[in-house]
C-alpha cells in the first residue's frame, strides 16, 4: 500500500492451475510469487483452471479480490493429431479453451490492471500468441474497447520449454523403445522455440527461474527483457535431517507421472542403484511422489518403494528420514524444488547438473553432481559410507538454500 492505505496498482495473474495446495512446483512458485505482490500493496486478481466443484482455498482468498476459476479442458487425441499436422506446437494447444478466453477478456474489459501476469508457456497463448496479437494490432484487444490503458504484460516462463523439448529428445533417442517419442520431441523442439521467442518478443517483460533458462531465453529472442526470479522455499520450515533411517535410504521425490521424472526413476534404478547395490547391499530407494505412471509403478519390489501421493508432512518425514537426495534428472529445464527441498531439510545431495541447475550447488562443496550411472552410484555409496562428509555438505547446502 501507499502511504495514504491506498493500493499501488492492481496486478492479474493468469495461471494454469489454482496455487494452492503449495505442494509442487508450478503452485509454489506461482503462490509464492502472488503472495509477494500482494504484501507489496498491490490489488491482486486470479484467473486459473480448477475444479469449480471446490470451494475457493482460504489461502487463496485472502490475497485475492476478484477470483475466476475454469473448468480444465479435455483435449482429444484427433485434437492433437489436427494440431501436429497443422505444425503447431502441442504445447500451445494443451490448454486451450474458449471459456478461459472469454472470462479473461471480461476481466480485462470490466477492471483496468497495471500487469497482467501470465505463468507458465501453456497459458502464454491468450495474449502473446498470434490471435491475440492480431486483435490487439487491429485495437481489438479487450482494454481497447472500453478505453482503457493497456497493461504491462509479464510472461513468466517456468521451463525453456525448447530445451525441455531438445533434452527429452536426446535422451530417448538413446532408447529403441523411445525412438517414437524422440521424433515427437525433435520435432516439437523447433516449433516450441519459434513460439516461445514469439512470446518473449511480444511481452513487455520477461521472468526467468535461473539464469541459464534466462539465457537460453535471450538466445532465441535477443534483446528481451529477462528479469531472474529465482525459485525459493521456506527454510526454516523444513527441519533439519535428524540421524537417518536404517537401512540407509537413497530418496527421490517429484511428480512421478512427469515424462523427466519418469526417465529418471528409470534410470536411478535400473542404471545407478545396481552400482551402489554392489557395495552397499542393504540400501533402500523410495520414490515419492503422486500419480506413479505404470512405466514407475513396475519398478516397485524388493527395496524399491513407490510411495504414491503423500501429504505435504508426510512427504517432509520421509525426506527427513532419508540419507541421500538422488535427483538424476536427464531433461528440462528449470529449476528443481526438490532439490530446494532437499537442502532446506539437510539431507545430502547428488544429482546431475540438469538436476542441480538454478540451485546454486557446487560440486563437491554443497553436493556431487555427476553425469553418468557410474559416477552417480559412486557418489551415492561415498555419501552413504562417511557420514562426516554428508553432515558438513547437508550443513553448507543448508546454508545455501
Amino acid at each position: 500500500m501507499s502511504g495514504d492505505g491506498t493500493a499501488t496498482g492492481r496486478v492479474l495473474f493468469v495461471m494454469p492451475q489454482m496455487p494452492w495446495p503449495a505442494t509442487q512446483g508450478t503452485a509454489l512458485r506461482n503462490f509464492h510469487l502472488m503472495k509477494s505482490v500482494a504484501d507489496a500493496g498491490f490489488e491482486v486478481d486470479l484467473i486459473a483452471f480448477g475444479d469449480t466443484r471446490l470451494s475457493i482455498p482460504v489461502q487463496i482468498a485472502a490475497l485475492c479480490r476478484v477470483i475466476e476459476i475454469v473448468p480444465v479442458p479435455m483435449r482429444s487425441l484427433v485434437a492433437r493429431l489436427r494440431t501436429f499436422l497443422a505444425g503447431e506446437p502441442d504445447l500451445a494447444w494443451r490448454l486451450s479453451s474458449p471459456e478461459f478466453s472469454s472470462r479473461l477478456d471480461s476481466m480485462l474489459r470490466d477492471h483496468e490492471y497495471d500487469v497482467v501476469q501470465i505463468e507458465g508457456f501453456e497459458m502464454a497463448g491468450f495474449l502473446l500468441g498470434p490471435g491475440a496479437l492480431r486483435r490487439e494490432a487491429w485495437d481489438r484487444a479487450p482494454w481497447t474497447l472500453v478505453g482503457h490503458r493497456a497493461p504491462r504484460i509479464v510472461f513468466d516462463d517456468h521451463n525453456a520449454e525448447y530445451q525441455l523439448q531438445a533434452s527429452a529428445s536426446r535422451v530417448d533417442s538413446q532408447h529403441p523403445r523411445r525412438w517414437l517419442r524422440a521424433i515427437y520431441s525433435w520435432v516439437q523442439a523447433s516449433r516450441i522455440r519459434r513460439r516461445e521467442a514469439l512470446y518473449a518478443s511480444a511481452a513487455d517483460a520477461c521472468l526467468a527461474v535461473s539464469d541459464e533458462d534466462a539465457g537460453l531465453l535471450r538466445e532465441v529472442a535477443p534483446g528481451v527483457s529477462v528479469e531472474v526470479i529465482a525459485n525459493g522455499i521456506d527454510v526454516p520450515s523444513y527441519r533439519a535431517s535428524a540421524s537417518p533411517t536404517v537401512p540407509p535410504t537413497v530418496f527421490f521425490a517429484g511428480k512421478l507421472d512427469y515424462r523427466p521424472n519418469v526417465d529418471a526413476c528409470e534410470w536411478l534404478v535400473r542404471s545407478v542403484v545396481p552400482i551402489v547395490r554392489a557395495s552397499v547391499p542393504e540400501v533402500r530407494v523410495v520414490l515419492a511422489g503422486r500419480d506413479p505412471s505404470p512405466a514407475v509403478r513396475t519398478l516397485a519390489g524388493p527395496g524399491v518403494e513407490v510411495t504414491g501421493y503423500l501429504t505435504d508432512a508426510e512427504m517432509r518425514a520421509r525426506l527427513a528420514g532419508a540419507t541421500v537426495a538422488v535427483v538424476p534428472i536427464r531433461m528440462g529445464s528449470g529449476t528443481r524444488f526438490k532439490v530446494l527441498e532437499a537442502m532446506a531439510a539437510g539431507v545430502p545431495v547428488v544429482a546431475t547438473p540438469f538436476g542441480a541447475a538454478g540451485s546454486g550447488i557446487v560440486d563437491g562443496v554443497h553436493g556431487l553432481l555427476s553425469e553418468d550411472a557410474s559416477d552417480l552410484g559412486a557418489s551415492v555409496v561415498r555419501l552413504l559410507r562417511d557420514a562426516s562428509l554428508r553432515g558438513s555438505m547437508a550443513g553448507r547446502a543448508r546454508q545455501l538454500a
